[in-house]
């Protein structure tokens, strides 16, 4: 992180000196980004170790906590671009458990070429195109994620051709390593696809599918055929934001060839009460009853009732300005079978309920000319 920001004000120095003397670097197009997701969550459960089961955030709670924090880069020059991006936080401790240090901290090393206006490839690491609330949380509608989303791939590493048709539709084909891994675990690569009808502040759609062989945790089997499909959108009618959201997926045992599926559900509603007051309600729903979804399995426990989760969420926010988002947020977590902690350390609560204040800030700045802003689908809210 701090070889990034090193970078960084170097770039913001040699920008200056650019516009200063006038030459013909101004070709060179350079932006960078920051953003900073502090927090305090009161849990009624007062887990042992302050520490909570499942949820990308708040992992701790009972204290003061770092929900997620990243800084990136771009340069961007004719048709060539680079990203580059370092993050931490307790998102980045959960989501990115399985991968090696150096891993880690990247949220973003990539290189894309625009091939024409309305086509391009890119390579490298890169933020996944599935799940309708990404890790930024002040572009999502609460201060935390549905927990439906920790499910969906958050990142992923290989090639994508990337296309736009028209002012609002667009699209992403892929061939990564696999389901949200850096480096591939069964040699076998996973492919993807995203299409997205984006009319700001009107319509949003996105319907994804991932298919490829993956490493199958509760059967430590590598090569069972998984097929996921992503649904979600965003309807804006006046000071009203509907965000439906709906996943199905399915895994094949390798060795017994079975399928097993599970499905979410979910949407959140928003009314904005003026320009810098909002208030915002999600429900969910998580059905896993075979617990096939490799993110609950956790040192080969088996749930009794399978993992069958309800969840809800009020929030209130508050915008100051562009930049910053306060918001206070109550939720409630039911599952059908024993997992949360309290005190004495034993999961044996069906129930959650915790409060959170929070505080998200974003600040971006583009240099010399305006780079490309065409966002990662995946980051275009």
């Amino acid at each position: 992180m701090k070889k990034l920001v090193i970078i960084i004000f170097l770039f913001c120095g040699f920008q200056n000196l650019a516009q200063e003397s006038g030459e013909a670097n101004d070709k060179l197009k350079i932006g960078y980004e920051t953003y900073v997701d502090f927090h305090y969550t009161y849990d009624f459960n007062k887990p042992l170790g302050n520490r909570r089961y499942t949820n990308s955030n708040p992992e701790y709670v009972n204290q003061f906590g770092l929900a997620y924090t990243y800084g990136q880069l771009y340069l961007e020059y004719g048709k060539v671009q680079v990203k580059a991006a370092a993050h931490a936080g307790d998102i980045v401790d959960i989501m990115y458990l399985n991968e090696t240090e150096i891993f880690k901290y990247i949220r973003e090393l990539s290189i894309t070429y625009k091939i024409q206006s309305n086509l391009e490839i890119q390579s490298g690491i890169f933020p996944a195109i599935f799940g309708s609330e990404t890790f930024i949380n002040k572009d999502n509608l609460h201060a935390t994620r549905a927990v439906m989303t920790d499910f969906a791939p958050d990142y992923e590493a290989g090639i994508r051709l990337k296309y736009r048709i028209g002012n609002y539709w667009s699209g992403t084909a892929q061939i990564t390593n696999g389901w949200q891994v850096v480096r591939d675990n069964n040699s076998s690569p996973a492919f993807g696809i995203a299409h997205v009808y984006d009319n700001p502040g009107k319509l949003l759609f996105n319907y994804g599918i991932f298919a490829g062989d993956e490493t199958y945790d509760y059967k430590r089997q590598k090569n069972s055929f998984k097929m996921y499909h992503n649904i979600f959108g965003r309807v804006y009618a006046g000071k009203w934001i509907v965000a439906p959201m709906f996943d199905i997926g399915m895994i094949k045992d390798s060795v017994t060839h079975e399928i097993k599926y599970w499905q979410a559900y979910g949407g959140s509603v928003r009314y904005g009460i003026n320009k810098k007051w909002g208030v915002a309600v999600r429900y969910e729903h998580v059905n896993d009853p075979d617990q096939i979804i490799n993110d609950l399995v956790r040192q080969g426990v088996t749930l009794q009732n399978g993992f069958r989760y309800h969840g809800s969420t009020l929030t209130l926010e508050h915008l100051p300005n562009d930049d910053v988002t306060f918001r206070i947020e109550a939720r409630h977590s039911k599952n059908s079978s024993p997992i949360f902690t309290n005190s004495d350390g034993v999961a044996k609560s069906d129930t959650d309920f915790f409060i959170m204040f929070s505080i998200a800030m974003k600040f971006t700045h583009w240099g010399l000319v305006n780079i490309n802003k065409n966002p990662v689908l995946k980051d275009q809210f």
